[in-house]
């Protein structure tokens, strides 16, 4: 694929009036331009209702970034994307592989690391739910798009998707034969460098087996001052991607392998008020190595009019972090050691995409097995310090904790008329855990237990859709339905006896409108939503150790705005708006010393974000009196969160702030080299904080960075 290409339809929109959108838009109609496809926003397929569709005509307030917009806002990993996304935030302890927390509209989980729940938000990496915590920030390279939903998806993605998905799609094989590499190299050390490989293998009379592998190494030095010890900041990171894909009249196959490791001093703790200006005194860095990897085999095949899909896989995660206790003074060494793997199977039955009545149907099945460490050491001059310790006193839990998981589940969409549809849905999940824990004390941070645990239960999700087509290129659609996320237990530093913790549910009224004008020209989509919150499942720190607990009842509201313009065949205007009011309206003692939480805000919820974009690609030509047959390339994006907190209990609060990245180059027949700059007014932030022993701790977000990137195809 050459890289010279007209601007692509952006994924992200914005406040932008429509009036002076389409006033603008329709000032340039006159000009003499090429063709009218050179002057619309391209359509984009998706498959958030396990079906190719326009995502224009899928009533989801979603937002979709594919492979072109990746490489042009050179989006690094998936929290990077997600940053122009409004009502969407991505926290990470660590870094890609890091353990992350996703919140949509406020609905999301209330604290990193490996707390003992499963996430609100479902991750998918190519039709397979990934279940690790510490795989939830992967990489970004070689993808097709990635699909944002939000609100919940129980119906079709099932357990855990109570606040929204998120599908990431890699590029699949194909039979062409096609190379590409990539380089970059900017601030603070930092570098990238991938490949690609793709082509045919083998063709038959009817059948095509094609390959593809794909690989990136990257890397960054420090970004945070230590004046006690080694910088921090610095990480490497190592990814490899292998698939095969058998083609027929009747069968589409694709068995993909990956892996990626990371592994560095990413782990940057210190004092929260000073964060922000990326300097520490820790006398012992944080240290970390994760790996992400596993194998699928995703096939449909045609059985007369109807698609049987089968998607088999299994995965693994392991991380392993150590160091000291953020402190200047040599007292204390801890860490965390985190095995997962699991298997998962899907079968589904769909009927044809053209028919009145369009339906999906199927069965899944997950077997997930985790095993679990965590662990306080006292070392040398532990006792001058804490005066009661002798040296090589410890804390340690562990734990071994088993989930199956089974659903049947159904969707079906009937078309009453041309111009309205409506869509019935529901999916039945029966979920078993099992616990084994087991506290090992010699300070008395916890109870020295032995324990086993086991919970059950069944949970029924409906989703109901109205969708009515005003006309070709004005749809509007009103929606309830009902997520789910599972129970789980407390294994670390369990205080009590009583280990488990109940499931959580939502009930989510939509009503959301997808709109086109000017020929395609202009696109915009808006929602409103009210989210009635039950038996929330909440992180607090008890003094000692997290707790997970349930709240009775929360409850999220707001709007999203998303708005796109083709203005002239050079330039694409875009940017998104929203506002979400996410608040607990029944939470009894929070802390120790508040008896009541009601009205706190969601941990992870600004009230209002926002977005700015503009891209500009045009031939030198046009600019100067040079016929180089090159073309020019210019874009900046702009995203802002207003305040947030980073816990329950509205004690650690992080102001609002916004960041800008502007990217400039050339493009030429199979190469392109740009210059970038990212943050470019230094804008100090921090990106995760914790409650630590009576101290207020944070991770500081990336510095301005810049560099140069280069990437050629054949």
């Amino acid at each position: 694929m050459p890289l010279k290409r007209p601007p692509q339809k952006t994924g992200v929109l914005a406040t932008w009036t429509y009036v002076a959108l389409t006033g603008a838009v329709a000032a340039q109609e006159t000009e003499s331009t090429p063709p009218a496809r050179a002057l619309v926003l391209s359509p984009i397929e998706v498959t958030a209702q396990h079906r190719n569709e326009d995502a224009h005509d899928v009533p989801i307030s979603m937002v979709v970034i594919d492979g072109a917009e990746v490489e042009d806002k050179g989006l690094e990993d998936l929290s990077d994307a997600l940053n122009g996304v409004p009502n969407v935030l991505l926290r990470s302890d660590t870094g890609m592989l890091g353990f992350s927390t996703i919140t949509i509209r406020g609905v999301g989980n209330q604290g990193g690391g490996m707390a003992g729940g499963d996430q609100a938000i479902g991750m998918y990496l190519d039709d397979v739910y990934v279940g690790a915590q510490a795989g939830m920030n992967p990489p970004l390279y070689d993808m097709e798009r990635i699909e944002v939903l939000r609100g919940p998806q129980g119906t079709l993605y099932g357990r855990n998707t109570m606040g929204g998905a998120i599908n990431l799609l890699t590029a699949s094989p194909t039979p062409e034969t096609a190379l590409s590499g990539e380089a970059s190299y900017g601030s603070f050390e930092a570098y990238s460098l991938s490949g690609m490989a793709n082509g045919l293998i083998a063709r038959g009379e009817d059948t095509t087996l094609s390959a593809r592998l794909s690989a990136q190494q990257a890397g960054r030095g420090p970004t945070v001052d230590n004046s006690v010890d080694d910088d921090l900041g610095d990480y490497e990171s190592t990814s490899v991607r292998a698939q095969t894909r058998l083609t027929s009249s009747i069968l589409d196959a694709v068995l993909r392998a990956d892996y990626t490791e990371q592994d560095g001093t990413v782990f940057a703790y210190s004092d929260f008020a000073t964060a922000p200006n990326r300097h520490a005194a820790i006398d012992e860095p944080f240290s970390y190595d994760t790996q992400n990897f596993g194998v699928s085999l995703n096939g449909k095949a045609s059985l007369g009019d109807l698609t049987l899909h089968s998607i088999s896989a299994w995965r693994g995660t392991h991380v392993l972090y150590e160091g000291g206790d953020w402190n200047a003074i040599t007292s204390l060494r801890q860490g965390s050691e985190w095995t997962q793997r699991q298997f998962s199977q899907e079968f589904r039955l769909a009927s044809p995409d053209d028919t009145r009545l369009r339906w999906t149907t199927g069965l899944f099945f997950l077997h997930n097995h985790e095993v679990e460490r965590n662990y306080y050491g006292h070392r040398a001059g532990t006792a001058a310090l804490w005066g009661v310790y002798a040296n090589g006193e410890k804390e340690e839990s562990r734990s071994h904790t088993t989930t199956n998981s089974q659903a049947v589940f159904a969707d079906g969409t009937y078309g009453v008329t041309r111009w309205f549809d409506v869509t019935v849905g529901g999916r039945l999940t029966h979920d078993v855990k099992d616990t084994h824990y087991t506290h090992f004390s010699q300070i008395g941070m916890a109870p020295a237990q032995t324990l086993d645990d086991t919970i059950e239960g069944f949970d029924f999700s409906p989703k109901f859709t109205l969708t009515l087509k005003a006309t070709d290129d004005v749809h509007f659609y009103g929606s309830v339905s009902r997520g789910y996320k599972s129970g789980g237990f407390n294994r670390q530093f369990a205080p009590t006896t009583k280990l488990d913790f109940d499931p959580e549910h939502t009930w989510t009224y939509e009503v959301g409108t997808k709109s086109r004008f000017l020929e395609d020209r202009v696109q915009v989509n808006a929602a409103f939503f009210f989210t009635d919150w039950y038996d929330q499942q909440v992180t607090t720190w008890k003094g000692t150790y997290n707790d997970i607990s349930n709240v009775p009842h929360s409850q999220s509201y707001g709007t999203e705005l998303d708005v796109a313009a083709r203005v002239t065949r050079a330039l694409t205007l875009g940017g998104s708006f929203a506002w979400n009011e996410a608040t607990f309206l029944d939470f009894p003692n929070p802390t120790a010393t508040v008896a009541s939480g009601n009205g706190f805000r969601q941990p992870n919820a600004p009230r209002f974000t926002y977005s700015l974009n503009a891209e500009y690609v045009s031939p030198v030509r046009e600019l100067l009196p040079v016929d180089s047959g090159l073309d020019v390339m210019a874009r900046a994006d702009y995203s802002h969160r207003s305040t947030y907190y980073y816990d329950a209990t509205n004690q650690l609060k992080e102001p609002g702030y916004g960041l800008l990245n502007l990217r400039a180059g050339l493009l030429g027949d199979g190469w392109q080299v740009e210059g970038f700059v990212k943050n470019v007014t230094d804008e100090g932030y921090r990106v995760q904080a914790i409650q630590y022993f009576g101290r207020d701790l944070a991770i500081a977000g990336d510095p301005r960075t810049f560099g140069l990137r280069l990437k050629l195809e054949l």
